[in-house]
């Protein structure tokens, strides 16, 4: 399952979010937000302070909380893989470059801008940040300038010990924080006999989505857009 998330504000709301989500972490005394890391209690979220669900449940409340206050709309794309390979099998998608990323990548883009044009605000006052570090990040860009005439940026979300020179786009940790949680709900639902998890996969999806607007069906890719994608696209059959 690759799920592509993210948020919509204005460039004062991000700055807003930035601050209040740096002193959350602060307090509790860890350098990012992580998702994967946190449900593993891997570092930085290794302390036995982070088993405990109360306390884990309340540091999860106050993220959500300023992503509700600070963000205007919630964009989300999910791409089943086994969907993907099963198209691939019969259209000439990966020599097309049209991979996965590049498919949800330009999906969310296509979704942030219907949502521009009900809001009237002007395409080219959008600026795209996703989290560098994809495989498939050439096709997304050689797509995205193939549909929009633009090649979105790429940074990271946390520092980078590599570059210590590069700033980090904390939102990009609540971007995290969705594609995570909605990658969760998705496999939840392909699994009947999955049993409800901590609280973090319980409640977390619903209340991000409760407390943000976004489209009322989000964008679910299956084998019959994906064909539909193809034929739209000009992408030959095999």
């Amino acid at each position: 399952m690759l799920t592509v998330g993210g948020y919509i504000s204005l460039a004062e709301s991000w700055s807003a979010f930035d601050t209040e989500w740096q002193a959350v972490l602060s307090k509790a005394k860890v350098p990012y937000f992580h998702r994967k890391k946190f449900t593993a209690n891997r570092a930085p979220f290794s302390n036995k302070k982070w088993e405990r669900e109360h306390t884990r449940k309340a540091f999860l409340n106050s993220l959500i909380g300023i992503i509700a206050r600070n963000v205007d709309f919630c964009v989300l794309n999910i791409l089943p893989i086994q969907d993907w390979v099963a198209v691939n099998r019969e259209f000439f998608m990966e020599e097309e470059r049209l991979s996965p990323f590049a498919v949800t990548g330009c999906m969310a883009i296509t979704s942030t801008y219907e949502w521009c044009r009900t809001q009237r605000v002007p395409y080219n006052k959008v600026e795209f940040i996703f989290e560098d570090g994809d495989n498939d990040k050439g096709d997304f860009e050689y797509w995205s300038k193939k549909a929009f005439g633009m090649k979105p940026l790429f940074k990271g979300k946390s520092a980078d010990r590599h570059d210590p020179h590069q700033r980090p786009v904390t939102p990009l940790q609540a971007c995290d924080f969705i594609a995570g949680e909605a990658r969760c709900a998705e496999t939840a639902l392909d699994n009947r006999e999955n049993n409800a998890g901590p609280y973090e996969f319980r409640c977390c999806f619903e209340e991000l989505l409760d407390r943000t607007k976004s489209h009322d069906k989000n964008e679910k890719w299956n084998k019959d857009n994906l064909r539909k994608l193809c034929e739209k696209q000009g992408i030959k059959k095999r």
